[in-house]
């Protein structure tokens, strides 16, 4: 009987199998491997175990990390068979070494994308403004619609029309000082949303960018009192009709 056992990577087992071997209990063949390095022995191991151990790693990693968490656990097991303490009990000593494995590849993940976001942030902190903008830009609105409508609204004076904290506080309602209080943490609203998206940036940075919404001004051809502009036609009635 062949088995091949293979994976991403290039970790790959094709032996010829034995009648032998395939009636071997899993200790006897990690001790035939771990003895006289026999990759047939290794290969019924890894035929026999590779659905539990690719299941419990799709379970935990999800499929895009499963086949190379399941690859790191046989390249464990192969390297240090002697490893195993109880070899009668070698599935459980693999579900444990799947987990792991898998916890390992969480953790390296995780400071993958925050390499990746500390990057951006440094990019966006040493930037000028308008260009950490064309990061942000796209993402505003979306961000926007975290905010209540209080919060929407300090931002829009504060930033979309320039007003100052004074002018934010007077309509509204508030003092200077809460104007200020209600900016900050909508800023900080803002700021997280961005760093759910993966675009990190800190809250100095962020309302310069802001800034860069102010309202624009329309096109002359928009304003009222522009001879190029046309009001609506509306279809003319009898004066008693209006009445």
């Amino acid at each position: 009987m062949l088995a091949t056992s293979k994976f991403s990577g290039g970790f790959q087992f094709k032996a010829a199998t034995t009648f032998v071997e395939s009636e071997m209990e899993d200790h006897q063949l990690l001790h035939e491997y771990a003895r006289n390095q026999s990759e047939a022995a290794f290969a019924e191991l890894v035929s026999r175990h590779i659905d539990l151990v690719y299941s419990a790693a799709l379970r935990l990693v999800g499929e895009s990390q499963a086949k190379d968490v399941a690859q790191t656990v046989f390249i464990g097991l192969a390297r240090k068979p002697n490893a195993v303490r109880n070899p009668r009990a070698l599935a459980g000593w693999l579900y444990g070494a799947t987990r792991f494995a898998a916890a390992t590849a969480l953790r390296s993940e995780r400071r993958r994308r925050q390499r990746e976001s500390d990057a951006m942030q440094l990019e966006l902190d040493h930037s000028e403004p308008q260009d950490a903008w064309q990061s942000l830009a796209p993402h505003v609105e979306e961000a926007m619609s975290s905010l209540d409508s209080t919060e929407q609204s300090v931002v829009v004076m504060r930033f979309f029309q320039d007003r100052s904290m004074c002018e934010v506080g007077r309509a509204l309602g508030l003092s200077e000082n809460a104007a200020q209080k209600r900016v900050t943490r909508a800023l900080e609203k803002l700021r997280l949303h961005f760093k759910r998206r993966g675009i990190g940036t800190r809250q100095p940075c962020l309302a310069p960018c802001l800034q860069l919404t102010r309202c624009k001004l329309r096109p002359q051809v928009w304003h009222p009192m522009s001879p190029a502009f046309r009001y609506p036609q509306f279809p003319q009635r009898p004066v008693e009709q209006l009445r």
